[in-house]
C-alpha cells in the first residue's frame, strides 16, 4: 500500500496526506468559532423593570376591574407577570364616515383604552427582556392576561428599567397609544 518514496499506492505521499487533513481540521475549527452563535452573557437577572401594557376598547367594568397592587397573570402561563403600578384610562375613538363622505374621529360609547403599568421581575440580555424565566417579551408582544376580576388581551407598549412617569402615559394616552 505505501512504496518505498512513502506514497499511498506510488500516487499521494503519506506527509502531503497529513497535512492536508491538518489544514482541513484547522479549517473546520475555525469555521466552528466563527459561524456558531454567540453565548448571550444576562446582563442582569432578577431585576425589577417596568412593562407598559396597551388593552383596547374594553368595557367600563373591565377598566374598574384593573386597580393599582393587582397582580396580572399571563392566562396561558398562569404565573405572576408583575404587579399594577400606574393605570391611564382613554375614551376609545374610532372612524366615522359621514353621509357627505367626510371622515371623523368619535369616541366610541361605553369603550375604553388603558394603558397599565406592571413592575416586573425578570433579566434582561442583549437578545431582550425575559419574564418568568423564559418568556421573552418586546414592544409589540400580544398577551393574554388576566386579573383576579378580569380577562383581556394586550399588547406591550414600552419596556422600562425605570417606572414611567405621569407625562409618559398622558403623551402616549395623546399620541392615540392605546387607540386602534
Amino acid at each position: 500500500m505505501i512504496d518505498k518514496q512513502g506514497r499511498i499506492k506510488g500516487k499521494v505521499s503519506v506527509i502531503d496526506l497529513a497535512i492536508v487533513i491538518v489544514a482541513v481540521g484547522l479549517l473546520i475549527g475555525y469555521g466552528y468559532r466563527t459561524l456558531s452563535p454567540k453565548a448571550v452573557a444576562i446582563v442582569t437577572a432578577n431585576t425589577k423593570f417596568y412593562v407598559t401594557l396597551s388593552v383596547e376598547r374594553i368595557r367600563d367594568f373591565s377598566v374598574q376591574a384593573v386597580k393599582v397592587g393587582d397582580v396580572i397573570y399571563e392566562t396561558y402561563g398562569q404565573q405572576p407577570f408583575g404587579t399594577v403600578v400606574d393605570v391611564e384610562t382613554q375614551q376609545s375613538k374610532e372612524i366615522m364616515r359621514k353621509l357627505d363622505g367626510t371622515v371623523t374621529i368619535v369616541p366610541m360609547e361605553e369603550r375604553y383604552n388603558i394603558l397599565i403599568v406592571l413592575e416586573v421581575k425578570g433579566s434582561y440580555s442583549e437578545n431582550g427582556y425575559q419574564v418568568n424565566g423564559n418568556k421573552e417579551i418586546s414592544v409589540g408582544t400580544d398577551l393574554r392576561i388576566q386579573s383576579q376580576n378580569v380577562i383581556c388581551g394586550a399588547k406591550v407598549y414600552s419596556i422600562m428599567l425605570e417606572k414611567p412617569g405621569q407625562q409618559f402615559l398622558a403623551d402616549a394616552a395623546a399620541a392615540g397609544a392605546a387607540d386602534s
